[in-house]
């Protein structure tokens, strides 16, 4: 029994015991002869009831309390202005690195507040939706925003926070929870409750969908709040990821009011406190606030140089068990890297390439190597963390996903992250193989997570593995796997539209198209001649850009082995630009010689969009030399994305000046990326106020490109 209902039993006994003394006293004044019998039974009560309760109370609020200190929440159960935020996820500030004397600076206030404290407020207060979700990349402020969006909604209320460690605990707790019955029933102060999930990604993974938080709901009425996005694995392969269809989250997302948190403004920036220093807050204009208070920029500096401090000897052993342990995430596993797979895993990342062969990989150099990684770099900021496992620091893991000159993840590595039993982790892993391009092992992995009970699980796995088969040709089993996930409980609409995207309009739909355009005028007698009859129509008559038209029109129905002959009759018919559909195309079907053979047409016909690709995919490929001679010649051709990719590839030969000129052309034609690469090289030069010049350079550039965007949609 809780404590709130041996309350409710003391306060009905007390009044029982006191109607019963009153019928004691009543019978001895009439004289009855049952009145001491009645005294007595009153007295007895009176003292044994009373003592009673007060067990049964001690012993409920004593259950109550250890059930809010539980050791699986990462803090007491407590009103969320009592709270200390680093308990809960919030990072503490790299004090060295900022010159802060505290671990929590003051909070700067962020544009996104005012919609998220309305989101908050209304789902306290049981008008808007129940789940609060806050998403954007790593380290733009995620956990401390939302935090503090709770104190300002919980002041003067009695809103407790809940924080289960993971998904485990959150299972496991519910059983135990239970609110005082009285505020159940409405008597006495009510307390609201919000069970905060930072990383929601890793409760998804630990096994928590939208059913685990509905009963959590049920039982507390509880509010859930929760982070998105930080260690999401859309932007560790790049440009060439694919965006999944669905993913673990989904449910829970699908009932959350989202609200979306970009690294810091310029205007939010603004807000600072004048005592920062200068360097600091170029530090902030570069990184943004949250990653610079963390030390990201610190973290990125020792992983790149190879050295813990300037002057300290490199340690390419520690920056290759840093890069195995990212690339261990990348490839999807949620959970850490034991130490033992971690000792057979490194020696395939090790970078550069050339330095394979002059490192021994010995247990020694790998526990030198691993106290690297795991020294702070500012505070308890490193690199990796964990003991027998290790995690690396998410900020960290997203740049070298979205830088192309890391490592790539090793064979080995992609291997033995598949070799797992746990759906979700099966789950996890084809999805980040889609995103790579790796058919083979996203295959495998879905297959693994779809044939297993846990329909939050299999029903997203068999949507994803229907999408799979469908970009291979492989109609039949992509309906069957499409079929499973239907019956599994995956949204009809979603598959019905995949369906219909892939196949078309049919028959009956033509029909129907066709009568209401007659019903309403626009079609007096014959048919209607679709746009396909008209392409081939006219490639009958030698039109190659037809046959081009042709080949996107069936490529986004996903028949790709006749999207690639329509582009290829395209070329026939003299249509080159073709050539280039046709090169990315290749590359989607895991044909990397033919596409460079196409980009390689493309740029012999003077195409900057071919020679650029070639570039690119060449980069890829591991041909630097052959890579700057194709952007050597898209720059030349005008293309101004070309040249800032090009000033990248002369940086890292270390040829300054010829990357200066390639930035300025770049920005020249307006590429805000160029200006943002040129100023990460005036830095490097110690030319500070000019990089300053250049950030703000890109800012008017990425503007500028907004308004023209605005604009064209305008009209």
């Amino acid at each position: 029994m809780t404590a709130g209902a041996w309350r409710r039993w003391k306060e009905f006994a007390t009044a029982l015991l006191g109607a019963a003394g009153s019928l004691a006293v009543f019978f001895g004044i009439l004289g009855e002869p049952i009145a001491p019998l009645a005294s007595l039974v009153v007295a007895i009560a009176g003292a044994t009831i009373p003592l009673v309760i007060a067990f049964g109370l001690r012993s409920a609020e004593a259950r109550q309390e250890a059930f809010e200190r539980d050791s699986r929440f990462l803090a007491p159960i407590a009103p969320v202005g009592e709270i200390d935020p680093i308990e809960i996820g919030v990072d503490p500030a790299a004090r060295e690195e900022t010159h802060l004397d505290t671990d929590v600076p003051e909070y700067v206030p962020r544009n996104a507040d005012e919609e998220l404290d309305e989101a908050l407020q209304r789902a306290l207060d049981g008008r808007g939706r129940w789940i609060v979700v806050v998403h954007g990349l790593s380290k733009v402020g995620k956990s401390r925003t939302l935090f503090e969006g709770l104190r300002r909604c919980g002041k003067g209320e009695d809103v407790r926070l809940i924080a289960p460690k993971d998904g485990d605990a959150l299972r496991a707790l519910l059983e135990q929870a239970r609110p005082p019955l009285l505020a159940r029933i409405g008597i006495g102060k009510r307390r609201r409750y919000v069970l905060w999930l930072d990383d929601l990604e890793d409760f998804a993974a630990d096994g928590v969908g939208i059913r685990a938080l509905q009963a959590w709901r049920r039982r507390m009425n509880v509010t859930a709040v929760a982070t998105y996005g930080g260690k999401g694995s859309e932007r560790d392969f790049g440009k060439k990821g694919r965006r999944r269809v669905s993913d673990l989250s989904a449910g829970i997302l699908g009932q959350a009011h989202q609200v979306g948190l970009q690294a810091t403004s310029a205007e939010e920036l603004s807000r600072l406190p004048a005592s920062l220093s200068a360097l600091n807050r170029q530090a902030l204009l570069t990184y943004g606030l949250a990653a610079t208070v963390v030390a990201g920029p610190a973290l990125l500096v020792k992983l790149d140089s190879q050295q813990h401090r300037a002057g300290d000897p490199k340690s390419p052993v520690g920056a290759a068990i840093v890069y195995t342990v990212i690339n261990w995430e990348r490839c999807g596993r949620s959970d850490p890297i034991p130490e033992r797979l971690l000792r057979e895993l490194w020696p395939g990342h090790i970078w550069p390439a050339h330095m394979k062969d002059r490192i021994a990989a010995t247990d020694e150099e790998f526990e030198a190597g691993l106290g690297w990684a795991l020294e702070p770099v500012a505070g308890s900021v490193s690199l990796l963390g964990g003991m027998n496992s290790f995690h690396a620091y998410d900020y960290v893991r997203r740049a070298v996903g979205d830088n192309p000159d890391s490592p790539a993840i090793s064979e080995e590595t992609w291997e033995r992250a598949l070799d797992t039993e746990d759906p979700r982790q099966a789950f996890a892993v084809g999805s980040a193989a889609l995103d790579a391009g790796r058919t083979l092992e996203a295959r495998r992995a879905l297959a693994l997570a779809g044939s297993e009970g846990d329909e939050e699980v299999a029903a997203p796995a068999n949507l994803n593995l229907g999408l799979l088969l469908k970009d291979l040709g492989e109609e039949d089993e992509a309906k069957a796997a499409f079929e499973r996930a239907r019956s599994l409980g995956s949204p009809t609409p979603e598959i019905d539209r995949v369906l219909q995207e892939w196949e078309g309009p049919s028959e009956e739909q033509r029909a129907a198209i066709e009568q209401q355009l007659r019903d309403e005028g626009f079609l007096d007698e014959g048919e209607i001649v679709w746009r396909e009859d008209i392409y081939r129509r006219e490639i009958e008559e030698g039109k190659g850009e037809s046959a081009a038209h042709l080949g996107m029109t069936l490529w986004s129905r996903n028949e790709l082995q006749e999207a690639k002959a329509a582009f290829e009759t395209a070329i026939a018919l003299g249509f080159v630009p073709a050539s280039v559909e046709l090169g990315v195309l290749l590359e989607k079907m895991n044909d990397p010689k033919g596409a460079e053979a196409a980009y390689e047409m493309a740029m012999e016909h003077d195409i900057a969009e071919g020679a650029f690709n070639l570039g690119v995919l060449r980069k890829d490929n591991g041909d630097v030399a052959g890579s700057e001679e194709a952007l050597r010649r898209a720059t030349q051709l005008g293309h101004g994305q070309a040249a800032s990719n090009l000033g990248i590839l002369l940086m890292m030969r270390d040829d300054d000046a010829g990357a200066e000129a390639a930035f300025l052309l770049a920005i020249d034609r307006c590429v805000a990326e160029g200006a943002v690469n040129f100023s990460h090289l005036l830095e490097r030069q110690g030319r500070f106020k000019e990089a300053e010049e250049a950030f703000e350079t890109a800012e008017q550039l990425e503007r500028q490109a907004l308004l023209e965007e605005g604009l064209s949609s305008e009209e």
